[in-house]
């Protein structure tokens, strides 16, 4: 009728209108990492090319798809949302336990084929029909259609033995334990995978409501995800040292520092003040007597900022753990670890060089005394 008609169309513009907004506001990657606002692209394509394309032949395929836009409910409600996506989560480890189930009753189903093909040819008369058979077992819908009982010269009927083995032994395999195991890996990865979605929630909803961190946090992020040694540490804050020291003088203002932060490629980019600044080196007492800072200084600054970032990471990670849980101990542990274990820096350039020159003197000095002890023993 025309009232249905015109209420597809305001719908279909609405859902149009919603989707342009979503790609405008997580534009471009964000937008395509979502499966739902991918899968709200598909279903509003295929709705306004079944308006605008009516009189095509074919297009009323299209139409019977514009039934998935109910789906789009499902986004809408968080408790809807959490059920669809563990659902999907646990696809995998349930089709693992279902082939091992089909493979089950394949076996079965080529042993009914051979044994009592001659006997109950409407079941088990081909491979085909022997499935069917016995996938219906597993659902106790043929048990009492099964020849269990053959028929004796004298017209008596007896129990067949080999029908009972096959059926008794499938149901215990099959029904009660394989199916079972499916139901289990079903409820275990949906559980799992419902936690999982609980917490993302949690972290998002506390990065939302995070108080702002330190001005190297996008920095120091970036390192505590990439960085695995000391070594990669030290090599990365010389690189970065590089860019805030261009001209080689050994030793950056607030302003260079501030200029070489912002040629970093983060997101988002550090924005450094004098009040971070003065944070940063403890009210300059890292910077030397012209208030700049060393490369020695700065090592020990990301090191030191490292330190508190990750701190402070792992007391949000232990939150989410829960109470009195084996996590939130190790957690803790790793904390207490942070907190107590001595800072231990890489050597400069510097103390390497003076490193050097001490051993070279030690070494020289250990030579001439072993000289003048050769010279005074021959002497003797």
């Amino acid at each position: 009728s025309p009232i249905y008609d015109n209420i597809e169309i305001c719908m279909t513009v609405f859902f149009a209108l919603e989707l342009v907004v979503n790609m405008f506001g997580h534009w471009f990657s964000r937008f395509f990492r979502d499966p739902w606002s991918v899968f709200d692209l598909i279903v509003v394509t295929i709705s306004v090319a079944s308006l605008l394309l009516s009189n095509v032949p074919g297009i009323s395929v299209l139409r019977v798809l514009r039934a998935f836009r109910i789906l789009r409910v499902i986004k809408r409600f968080d408790s809807l949302l959490r059920i669809t996506n563990a659902i999907f989560q646990s696809t995998i480890p349930v089709l693992n336990a279902l082939f091992i189930l089909l493979m089950t009753i394949a076996i079965y189903a080529i042993m009914g084929v051979y044994l009592f093909a001659e006997q109950a040819p409407d079941k088990f008369g081909d491979f085909g029909r022997a499935m069917f058979t016995v996938f219906e077992l597993t659902a106790f819908a043929e048990f009492r259609a099964m020849p269990v009982f053959v028929e004796r010269e004298d017209g008596t009927l007896v129990p067949d033995t080999s029908v009972i083995i096959f059926v008794v032994s499938f149901m215990a395999i099959g029904s009660w334990t394989l199916l079972q195991v499916v139901v289990a890996v079903l409820l275990d990865n949906f559980i799992a995978a419902t936690e999982e979605h609980k917490m993302q929630r949690e972290l998002a909803l506390r990065a939302a409501n995070r108080k702002p961190g330190g001005a190297f946090d996008p920095l120091l992020q970036r390192l505590s995800a990439t960085i695995d040694t000391e070594k990669e540490l030290v090599g990365t804050i010389r690189t970065v040292w590089a860019l805030l020291d261009e001209d080689g003088a050994g030793a950056v203002s607030y302003e260079q520092m501030r200029e070489g932060m912002l040629k970093l490629n983060l997101s988002p980019r550090v924005r450094l003040t004098e009040d971070d600044f003065w944070g940063i080196t403890e009210g300059l007492t890292l910077c030397n007597a012209e208030r700049k800072v060393t490369m020695a200084a700065f090592s020990d600054i990301i090191h030191r900022q490292l330190r508190v970032y990750l701190q402070r990471h792992i007391s949000e990670v232990a939150a989410l753990a829960g109470l009195h849980t084996e996590g939130e101990a190790i957690l803790q542990g790793l904390k207490q670890v942070l907190m107590t274990t001595p800072q231990v820096h890489a050597p400069t350039p510097t103390d390497c060089s003076n490193a050097t020159t001490v051993t070279r003197a030690s070494s020289s000095s250990s030579s001439s005394k072993d000289e003048q002890n050769k010279v005074e023993g021959g002497v003797g």
